[in-house]
C-alpha cells in the first residue's frame, strides 16, 4: 500500500496538544494513572503524540512514570510496575519513545538482574522482547545479552520464543553478538557439535532440539510441514543475514530436496528463501546453488496448479 505524504500538524492542534499535557502532567492523580486501564491508555496515548512534537515534554512524562509512579523491587522482588497489564504496556510504550538514556534508566531500575523471571513469565516476557527491541547502545546490549543468554534453554522449555527472535534481530541491527548468540541457540537445540550440525535448519526452524526431532522420526511424527514454527523462521532469516551465516548457510544446501520443498512452500518457512537471496554476506556460489532450488520449486509449483486444473 502506497501513503500518501504525511501533511503537517497545524500549529493550533500543536497548542492544544501542548496545553492539555501540560494539564494531565499536573493532576494529582497523575501518579495513579499508570495503574488503570483506561487512564495508562491515555497515558500511551499522550507519549507516542509528544515524540515528535514535543520531545522534552515527552522525556519528562517518561522520567516521571518510571521514577514516581511504582516501587522499586526490594530482596530479589519485582517492581509493582510488573503487577498489571495496564502499567506493563505502559513501561514498554516508555521504552518505545524514550532516548537512550531514559532506556538506560528503564534498565537498571526495572529489569537489569530480573530477566530471567521476567523472561519466564507469561504476562511480563513481552516486555523483555520490547527491550530488545529498542536496545540501540551496543554497550548497553552486550550487557543485557550476557544476563539473559545463559537462560535461552529455560525461554524454549516455556515456549516464550519470541524473546529469541528479539534477540536475534537486535544482534542483526547492532551488528554485535552474532556468533554468540548463534553458539548459544545451537548449544540450547543440542545441534552445536560437529556429527549434529546437519540439524541446525530443521532445529532451528522448528525450535525443537535435535533429541526431540530424532525422536519424532523414531516414532513417524516428524511430518516437517507441521514442524514449522513461525519464531524459528524468522531467526532463521535473521540469521541469514548475520556477517557469517556460513553454518545456517551450508546446512541449507546439504538439506533434502523434499525436505526443502515442505519448508519453502509452507508461508511460515518461504521467507526463508528471500532472506538467503537478499543476504550480502552470502556468496554468488551459494546463492546460485539455491538458485537451482528455486527452479525445482517453480516446476512443482506449476505441476501442482496443472494438477490442480484437471482435477
Amino acid at each position: 500500500m502506497i501513503y500518501d505524504v504525511r501533511r503537517p500538524v497545524i500549529q493550533e492542534y500543536k497548542d492544544l496538544l501542548s496545553s492539555t499535557c501540560n494539564r494531565l502532567y499536573k493532576w494529582p492523580c497523575f501518579l495513579e494513572f499508570g495503574k488503570d486501564e483506561l487512564t495508562s491508555g491515555l497515558l500511551q496515548s499522550a507519549l507516542y503524540s509528544l515524540k515528535d512534537t514535543f520531545p522534552t515534554m515527552m522525556e519528562e512524562y517518561v522520567k516521571r512514570i518510571t521514577n514516581e509512579c511504582f516501587k522499586l523491587g526490594e530482596d530479589q522482588q519485582l517492581s509493582n510496575i510488573f503487577n498489571t497489564e495496564s502499567s506493563i504496556r505502559l513501561l514498554e510504550a516508555c521504552l518505545s519513545v524514550g532516548n537512550p538514556k531514559s532506556f538506560n534508566d528503564i534498565y537498571e531500575k526495572y529489569f537489569s538482574g530480573n530477566l530471567k523471571q521476567l523472561s519466564l513469565t507469561q504476562n511480563t516476557n513481552f516486555s523483555v522482547q520490547r527491550l530488545f527491541d529498542h536496545c540501540t547502545v551496543k554497550e548497553k546490549f552486550e550487557q543485557i545479552f550476557e544476563e539473559i543468554h545463559v537462560h535461552f534453554s529455560e525461554i524454549l522449555e516455556k515456549g516464550f520464543t519470541g524473546i529469541l527472535v528479539s534477540v536475534a534481530n537486535a544482534c542483526l541491527r547492532l551488528q554485535i553478538k552474532q556468533g554468540a548468540f548463534v553458539t548459544e541457540l545451537l548449544r540450547t537445540l543440542h545441534c552445536e557439535v560437529n556429527e549434529k550440525q546437519h540439524f541446525i535448519v530443521a532445529c532451528v526452524v522448528s525450535l525443537k532440539t535435535s533429541d526431540q526431532l530424532e525422536n519424532l522420526k523414531e516414532k513417524k511424527e516428524d511430518d516437517s510441514k507441521s514442524l514449522i514454527n513461525l519464531h524459528g523462521s524468522l531467526i532463521v532469516q535473521a540469521i541469514l543475514n548475520f556477517n557469517k551465516p556460513i553454518k545456517m548457510v551450508n546446512c541449507l544446501l546439504e538439506t533434502d530436496i523434499e525436505d526443502l520443498v515442505r519448508l519453502f512452500e509452507d508461508p511460515k518457512g518461504s521467507r526463508i528463501v528471500d532472506a538467503y537471496m537478499d543476504s550480502k554476506y552470502i556468496g554468488e556460489k551459494s546463492r546460485e546453488n539455491l538458485e537451482k532450488i528455486k527452479r525445482i520449486l517453480v516446476a512443482i509449483g506449476s505441476q501442482y496448479t496443472r494438477f490442480q486444473m484437471l482435477g
